[in-house]
Parts: structure tokens; sequence; C-alpha cells
């Protein structure tokens, strides 16, 4: 990963910082994407996992996902790659793809972002998921609404 330190408690969650020597700077967000993985299992019946990715100023991404546990994860990575990757899955050797949807460039402080993100949050399944969290991302950094559908008009990653 691209970051050097981050806040962790493993009980809640991670959240990684950019690069130590860009941490004084101001840092923006300028694009933001929805990444959706398919989960595996019978039971999942195509049920997706989702995260949002966060292309920063400095040429970092980000991914920030809930789990069903409730953790929040938001990781630094050096390409949209490896952050897309970085989506959870119930798998423990991942095989599934991660597709993604843009929703658009826009300026928003990494900073404002960072001091935001919760660690541990409580997790309701079609209340307070990873599709809510996701869709609460978006909307406060774009002004944008997120359907039940997003568009799946960005690039495909493969394990």
């Amino acid at each position: 990963m691209g970051s050097s330190s981050s806040k962790a408690d493993i009980t809640k969650g991670r959240k990684d910082d950019v690069r130590v020597e860009d941490r004084e700077k101001d840092v923006r967000i300028v694009e933001v994407w929805i990444a959706l993985r398919t989960l595996d299992g019978f039971w999942c019946f195509g049920a997706n996992h989702w995260s949002v990715i966060l292309r920063l100023s400095n040429g970092q991404y980000v991914c920030s996902q809930k789990e069903t546990q409730g953790f929040v994860w938001t990781t630094v990575w050096n390409s949209m790659r490896s952050a897309a990757l970085s989506t959870w899955t119930n798998e423990s050797n991942p095989t599934n793809r991660v597709r993604t949807s843009c929703y658009g460039y826009c300026d928003f402080s990494w900073h404002k972002f960072h001091d935001w993100v919760p660690l541990g949050d409580s997790y309701y399944l079609g209340l307070d998921d990873c599709q809510n969290f996701a869709r609460e991302i978006v909307n406060m950094i774009t002004d944008k609404s997120v359907g039940m559908f997003p568009l799946e008009d960005g690039p495909t990653f493969y394990p």
C-alpha cells in the first residue's frame, strides 16, 4: 500500500492516510467510483459487496467499505486496480471480478473525508449496509444519488 501508517483497531476496521510526504498538502478527492464484487456461495444468490473507490490528486486511490460486522475499512493504494481488488469478498482466495461504475469528477478535501470516516459502525442489512454506506459517500462527495443498480460503465478488474 502507499501509506506507511494508519489508524487501526482490528476490532473496528482500518483507516489509512495518504503518503507521509503528502500529509501536509491539500490532497483532494478528484474522482469517485462504486466497485461491486459478486459474493460466492449458493446462499448469496448473486449478491454483491459494494465499496467506493476514490482517486486522489496525489495519484493514489482509496477503497472505503463497510463489511458485514460493521467494520469500516479505508485503505490507500497506488493503483485503481489494487484499490478495486481490495473490495471485500467472502472467499479466502478471491476469484470473482470487480466491476466499477463512475460517479464523476469532484473537488473534495481528502482530510475532511478522512476525518469523517467512522471505524466501528452498526450493520443492518438493507438499512445500514455496504450499499447504503457507499451511497452515503457518493452523495456526500458528489451530491449525486446512486440507484439500486450502479451503471457498471467503468473498467472490470480480475484477480
